[in-house]
């Protein structure tokens, strides 16, 4: 939602100052053209993320909490769930390769150079070989430091005045005494 707004209202400028992370990843693959290098800065985003997701994790289960995976209600039953769950993993194993097709294709083009990239980017074998170029000139020009210092202030920014907001609407709710509160507060 906040890329949508950045893009129409600065497009990035003046100078890239504005410039958030996933707009400078879809200028490199989409607008200039370097699919090889945008898929790389992806990839590096994507590792960034989940770095910083699995420090939250630990944090969260370290201060007391059970975390995201813990298991719920006890293991016991019949047969019939016995086939139920074992239903569901299948289906959500099947899901799973699913959605991580076009996240090993990215992972392979991001070794490919932009030739091979553009004849046939589902293929295993590159024509020219695999290369490290494409991370190399990701890490030279990619202003990361500013993109990602511009993506978290206005995250944090849009984070914190969206609580602000919210806090102060749900206060005037909670003690109005009109018919919009009652309905939804149903006092």
């Amino acid at each position: 939602m906040v890329y949508d707004v950045n893009l129409t209202l600065t497009g990035g400028e003046p100078y890239g100052t504005t410039k958030l992370v996933a707009m400078h990843v879809y200028d490199k693959a989409f607008t200039a053209r370097n699919y090889g290098v945008g898929q790389a800065e992806a990839l590096i985003l994507f590792v960034i993320v989940a770095l910083i997701s699995g420090v939250q994790i630990y944090i969260g289960k370290k201060e007391g909490g059970r975390g995201i995976m813990a298991r719920g209600a006890s293991q016991a039953g019949g047969t019939k769930k016995k086939v139920v769950g074992i239903v569901g993993f299948i289906v959500i194993a099947a899901l799973f390769v699913l959605y991580m097709v076009p996240f090993f294709v990215v992972i392979l083009n991001s070794f490919k150079q932009k030739r091979d990239i553009i004849t046939n980017p589902l293929s295993f074998i590159a024509e020219k070989g695999y290369t490290l170029e494409n991370y190399v000139r990701a890490f030279e020009k990619m202003d990361f430091l500013k993109a990602f210092g511009n993506s978290l202030f206005v995250t944090c920014l849009s984070t914190l005045l969206v609580v602000i907001i919210a806090s102060m609407t749900a206060y005037y709710f909670s003690r109005a005494n009109n018919w919009f509160s009652k309905i939804f507060l149903h006092s």
